[in-house]
């Protein structure tokens, strides 16, 4: 039977000795000396051959996991923003095909710039191209003549 033991870290100070040593060993940013040391002053640890080179085997393996999960959150942050931009593009876009047909109300292109669905402003860019008017335009899209007001 496999048993799994899991331990959340944090940045907060505890009281507890044990949290208070895996955090120093794997959650702080600290260079593997700090470590050390921070570990002999505040847990009393004999930093001898043997454990000061574990120590550094624990330090390596948890800077290496931490480089990972820094990449790998700057890489998700990469496609959200490429996302975000997207949207805002396309929103834009939306307000200035119906800028070039009237006067767009203030309460419609907020609603507009709100709009988050890339699919619902590919639809709004196609019949903003394809509208007269404003008035059009809302037909087409279903957006309520209440936001008009």
């Amino acid at each position: 039977m496999l048993e799994l033991v899991l331990i959340r870290l944090g940045d907060k100070e505890t009281e507890d000795e044990l949290l208070g040593m895996l955090t120093t060993l794997f959650w702080k940013k600290m260079e593997t000396e700090e470590r050390m040391k921070a570990l002999e002053v505040n847990y009393g640890l004999s930093m001898k051959k043997e454990v000061k080179k574990e120590v550094e085997r624990m330090c390596s393996y948890s800077a290496a996991i931490r480089e990972r999960a820094e990449d790998e959150g700057k890489e998700i942050g990469k496609e959200i923003g490429k996302e975000i931009g997207k949207t805002i593009g396309k929103a834009g876009s939306v307000c200035v095909l119906l800028d070039s047909i009237g006067t767009v109300p203030a309460n419609l292109r907020k609603r507009i710039l709100e709009e988050a669905d890339l699919m619902v402003l590919d639809s709004w860019l196609l019949a903003a191209k394809r509208a007269e008017t404003i008035e059009i335009f809302l037909k087409s899209t279903g957006i309520g003549i209440e936001t008009m007001k």
